[in-house]
Formats: C-alpha cells, structure tokens, sequence
C-alpha cells in the first residue's frame, strides 16, 4: 500500500504475500522508510505482525535518534548487487553511459544498503525522484566521459527527464535484479516497470533540404552528409570510419562492434554514389597518411620561435552539431542529422520488402522499421489521391476587409462547386 508524506511518522507494518515477508513503509522528518522486516540480531524473518510491529518500532526509535536503519547480518548489498553487473557492460561510449547510470543507481539505493531494500515501492520511488531530474548536457568535448574528475564538464539544462530516458536507468536496474535472482542470492527481487514511452514517427529530410542546406558547406560535412543519407550511416559510425573500413572489392564498409550501437561486426553495402565518396576520401587519406576518413583541414599559422610554418593540417571531425545547424537554417528547415539516416530507410522502404527494410537500416527491433515503412506506405497515398467526393468546397476571396464595411472580415468565405 502507499502512503503518502502526509502521513507523517504513523507506523505502518504489512504482510507481502508475494514475497511470504512482513514489511514497513513510514514516513520520518521527509524522509519514506521502507524494507523488510528483519531480526537485526539474527538476520530472521519476522513471523508474525505483533514481531514485524515491535521490529519497526526499534527502527523508529533508532532514526529518531539520530542513527540509522540496523544492518542485517551477512545482508547482500546493493554495491554488491551492481558489482556484479559491471563485468557485463558495454565498451566505448555507450559502455561509460551506462558506468554512469549505474553510479546514479548506486547512489540513490545506497551501496550498504541490504538488496532487498530494493521493493517495489522503493522502485517507484526512484521513479518519481528520476522525473524531477534535469537533463545533463556534456560540455567536455571529446574526453572520457566515465572519469568521476571530469564531472563539472556536465552542465543541467531547464528539460527534465522524459520517461525514454528513465527507461534506460530502470533497464540496467532490471538486468542487475534479474542476474540476482539467477543466480539465487535475491530470490524476492521486485519487479521493475517499463514506462510508457510517447510513439514517435521518423522525421526523413527531403534531398531538397539537403542540397540547398549543404550548398557552399565546408566539403567534409558533404561528404558526411551524403554518405549518411545513401548507406544509412549513425553520426558516430561515419565520424569514426578509417580508410581500411572500405573495402572496395565488395562495394561495401565494415563496422566493429565497438563502434556500432547493436555491439557487433556489420558490414554496409555502397550504391555507385557512395562507392565514388569513399573512393575519393580513401585514396587522399592514404596519399595524406591520414589515418580516418572523414577530415577538416585547418589553417595554422606558423611560429617562428618554435621553428614552425604556415601549414594546412588535416584533423579528425569530432562533431558536425554547428555546421549541421547552421546548414539546416540556411536551408530554412529544422532536421537533426540523424533525419539523413531516417531519409535513407524511407527511401529503402518504398522499394524494398520490410525484412530488407530492417536488415540495411540495422534495426534490431522490428516495430522500429514499420514506423519508417508508415511513412513511406504507397498503398495509404495511393488511397487518400484515389478518393472522389461529388463536389469540393473551395475557399472564395482572401478575407480582406470590404470598402462598405471598412471592418476585417473572420476569413474567405466557402463555396461548394459540383
């Protein structure tokens, strides 16, 4: 049962018959209590409400003052709990991702904390604290975002977190539960929801946008762009490419598992388009010694003091955030540069069957591919053109106010044509 703050330090002992366990749920100076209840001294079940009641009054009395809730003997914690998911994580990026969400997790449960702590209520608690969350912006640039150091590098935004997002902390908390409860040592573990998320559709950028957005743009974010929108490349993958990656006898580009989202080896196809990209960027980058694909060049200035000349250097491209925008706004649309890939998998949707649809655009989840295949289904518009009304309403006039009336009019007026 839940209870609220208001219900102040009124004691309140329950039975779980899921669990077989007496619990207690309070409130004490703000603060929601709840656990199961347990014999500090011998780390034994309570067996009866009046033994449940006399344990959760020793644990008020002990919080009043001024202590803290008595540790059960041997109890798995909830630092152990976790320590035994880390070995499983991600590597990369996405890997310090989820060290960070699980230090958060940490955190909030409490690493002493016994594991079975973690109720359902106390899940639920997370949740709600979670939602109140703002949203942190990474301002480190390209350093490692895992470093407990760099942590000032974060900076909140006004946003607060969406439920998408909170879905990510509650899954690595589901997995650490359920590797507990495979393994035997947490065999009550509380079941974690999965939130509602608000269904999306892929916004695909027109090959208009495109042309009139990278018109006089600096040539590596072209080339960027283009090798997005015909292989259906993500922004890190393209970023991160090396001229080896191609490989032009079988017209295609080979991913790592460290650098692609699903963790495994894929392998890309090139159209004719995308082949002369790579072509072109592969050879200068060999010719260059340049060791990535996609680069910038800069201008430095030489220092006589050091020795050094006016020179052209050719660097890495970390991140297209700005340009991308500023070629999106001359262009007079707003589109994020992963709408390039969304772009790609419309256009693979009106030739192709789903399941080629799903396998190019690397989805792992199917329903993703049928929001992009909704977009680009042809029967629906060959539906809607077909429909034949035995007469249409036409707008008359543009609204203008009259010389009579010398007033604005509400709008054009309506005429039915047969």
């Amino acid at each position: 049962p839940g209870h609220g703050q208001g219900a102040g330090t009124r004691m309140t002992v329950y039975h779980d018959p899921q669990r077989g366990k007496w619990r207690y749920d309070f409130w004490l100076n703000s603060i929601r209590r709840t656990g199961y209840c347990v014999d500090p001294e011998t780390g034994a079940d309570a067996t009866g409400k009046r033994e449940a009641t006399a344990i959760e009054a020793a644990i008020r009395r002990r919080l009043k003052a001024g202590g803290d809730v008595p540790r059960v003997p041997a109890a798995f914690t909830v630092g152990q709990l976790f320590a035994a998911l880390t070995p499983m994580l991600s590597r990369g990026r996405h890997g310090d991702n989820q060290k960070l969400i699980l230090a958060e997790l940490l955190e909030f449960f409490g690493p002493a904390e016994p594991a079975e702590s973690i109720t359902d209520a106390r899940v639920w608690d997370y949740i709600a604290w979670s939602r109140a969350q703002k949203i942190r912006i990474w301002i480190g640039g390209p350093r490692k975002r895992g470093a407990r150091s760099l942590k000032p590098l974060w900076k909140d935004s006004d946003r607060t977190r969406q439920d998408a997002t909170i879905n990510r902390y509650l899954d690595q908390l589901r997995k650490a539960l359920e590797l507990a409860r495979a393994r035997k040592v947490l065999p009550d573990a509380p079941k974690v929801p999965e939130l509602a998320e608000p269904t999306r559709l892929p916004n695909p950028i027109g090959d208009e946008a495109i042309a009139a957005g990278l018109e006089g743009a600096p040539l590596h974010l072209i080339d960027m762009a283009l090798l997005c929108r015909h292989m259906g490349f993500r922004k890190r993958e393209v970023l991160g490419l090396s001229p080896q990656q191609f490989d032009e006898q079988n017209r295609g580009v080979r991913l790592y598992a460290a650098d692609t989202k699903a963790n495994r080896d894929e392998f890309i196809p090139a159209n004719q388009a995308a082949v002369e990209i790579l072509s072109r960027r592969k050879k200068e980058a060999l010719e260059r010694g340049i060791p990535f694909l996609i680069w910038r060049e800069v201008w430095c200035k030489g220092d006589p003091k050091k020795g050094t000349v006016d020179r052209v250097e050719w660097r890495p491209v970390k991140d297209v955030k700005r340009s991308w925008a500023t070629a999106m706004k001359r262009a007079g649309v707003k589109h994020r540069q992963h709408d390039l890939k969304a772009a790609f998998t419309t256009s693979l949707a009106h030739v192709a069957p789903s399941r080629v649809v799903q396998e190019l655009s690397r989805h792992k989840d199917p329903k993703t591919t049928e929001a992009y295949i909704r977009i680009a289904d042809r029967a629906a518009r060959e539906a809607v053109d077909a429909i034949s009304y035995k007469s249409e309403i036409k707008a008359v006039g543009d609204g203008s106010p009259t010389p009579k009336s010398h007033t604005a009019s509400r709008g054009p007026r309506l005429k039915i044509v047969k």
